[in-house]
């Protein structure tokens, strides 16, 4: 059966900093692997450890947003595909995971920074 890919929030409630755990998300589903879209809301858990490989097509980071640091315990793990990161608040994000982009990506930080590391161009080039 094939799911349907989605928008997922992360709030942080659960008792570890994982994005496998489905008590981060709201409505108690984590991510799929491929296809999600997933945002970043609150403060509770600020450095989400992306434990796993995720194919995700956006990440963006909503007006309740602290200022998340965003790791891998596990430097296997790449959230590839990604198509949109934005921001819209003046806290800075940091996506300390390497990134692996499939197409043209698009960058909108619309009043803070968004500090990215370890980015691998595997198709067309990005823009801001």
């Amino acid at each position: 059966m094939d799911v349907p890919a989605g928008s997922l929030t992360w709030d942080g409630s659960a008792a570890n900093d994982n994005w496998s755990s489905n008590l981060n998300w709201i409505g108690g589903y984590a991510p799929g692997y491929v296809g999600d879209t997933v945002t970043f809301a609150g403060i509770n858990r600020l450095t989400p450890n992306l434990d796993t490989n995720y194919g995700v097509t956006g990440v963006v980071f909503d007006s309740t947003a602290g200022s998340f640091i965003i790791g891998t315990a596990n430097s296997s793990a790449r959230p590839s595909g990604v198509a949109a990161l934005s921001t819209i608040l003046a806290s800075t994000q940091t996506l300390n995971v390497p990134l692996t982009l499939v197409s043209n990506l698009t960058f909108s930080a619309a009043s803070g920074n968004l500090a990215l590391a370890r980015i691998s161009p595997a198709a067309a080039s990005s823009s801001l």
